[in-house]
């Protein structure tokens, strides 16, 4: 009992690292970096970091979170999901889990959530926009 009560308090910790945060505080609150993806021309990178057995992803616009991807290894189930997402509630309820379903994608007012039976993933609406307005922005064929 005690080693699950560690592993929700771990679990809630990777959770609570907020869409909007910087890359240093995903630093501070993921554990040591693992892997640094370069900047893509629309200012997109990836960095890897890991906290005990927790692998945690986290895609930066212009140094800034958009997404984050927390493989969990099966601890996160659809009946103690809302629970780790309570963090995330200031953007917009997010729709309960239907019963029987294996997975879960829902969405609120700015954020997309999918559960699957390993990973966890938190992703800002408007990451997908921006980008295709910066491709739009700096197409060379654009009007022709």
């Amino acid at each position: 009992m005690r080693k699950l009560c560690l592993t929700i308090l771990l679990i809630c910790g990777a959770l609570e690292a907020r869409v909007g945060e910087t890359v240093d505080q995903c630093a501070k609150r993921y554990g040591t970096t693992t892997r640094v993806g370069a900047q893509d021309s629309n200012g997109v990178s990836k960095t890897t970091y890991k906290k005990g057995d927790i692998v945690t992803t986290v895609w930066f616009l212009k140094g800034v979170c958009h997404k984050i991807e927390i493989y969990h290894k099966g601890r996160i189930t659809r009946e103690n999901l809302m629970e780790f997402l309570k963090p995330y509630e200031r953007f917009g309820k997010l729709p309960n889990p239907a019963k029987g379903a294996a997975n879960y994608r829902g969405e609120n007012n700015s954020l997309i959530v999918t559960l699957t039976y390993n990973r966890i993933t938190i992703e800002h609406k408007d990451l997908k926009r921006k980008i295709k307005e910066n491709l739009d922005k700096n197409d060379p064929l654009k009007g022709f």
